[in-house]
């Protein structure tokens, strides 16, 4: 990172980023062309979870580009973002604070692993456990598991 003095150093400051939000942009690359796209997602403080439809674009990438150990991905979170304009000037500064991180994203297949990362989900981000659901509806739902590989966080501060 070139901005050494925005760097946030400790890891529990950074999942704390992860833990007060609810969606990130999901980044993947088909045929070197980049695809992002904004999803909601609950954390178990190690992994991120994502739910979608059984088919689409992000599905049909990440099965293109599935390797043994996972598809490649990258994702960002942002939060406390204001624009901040010093008056009788053209100086502007943005205050924030983000994560970045890149790791392998899987499809869970088996029904009782989606209905575990589904209730992560939910319990992430409206704060409610999650009723037993007809296997029906499981499999209507898709569930993402991103196993996270390095992820940063940098911050510019209110001052």
């Amino acid at each position: 990172m070139r901005r050494k003095d925005k760097q946030i150093h400790e890891i529990t400051a950074v999942k704390a980023i992860i833990r007060e939000n609810n969606l990130l942009h999901l980044g993947l690359a088909d045929n070197n062309i980049p695809y992002v796209v904004p999803m909601n997602y609950g954390f178990d403080g190690e992994n991120l979870f994502l739910h979608c439809a059984v088919e689409g674009k992000k599905l049909d990438i990440i099965r293109r580009n599935k390797a043994e150990k996972g598809t490649p991905c990258f994702f960002e979170i942002v939060d406390s973002v204001k624009l901040h304009i010093v008056e009788d000037s053209s100086e502007c500064t943005t205050y924030f604070r983000s994560v970045m991180g890149n790791g392998k994203i899987f499809i869970i297949d088996d029904l009782e692993e989606r209905y575990e990362g589904l209730k992560i989900i939910l319990k992430h981000t409206i704060n409610r456990e999650l009723e037993p659901l007809p296997a029906s509806t499981l499999k209507k739902t898709c569930i993402l598991k991103i196993i996270p590989g390095e992820l940063t966080g940098k911050q510019a501060p209110v001052r």
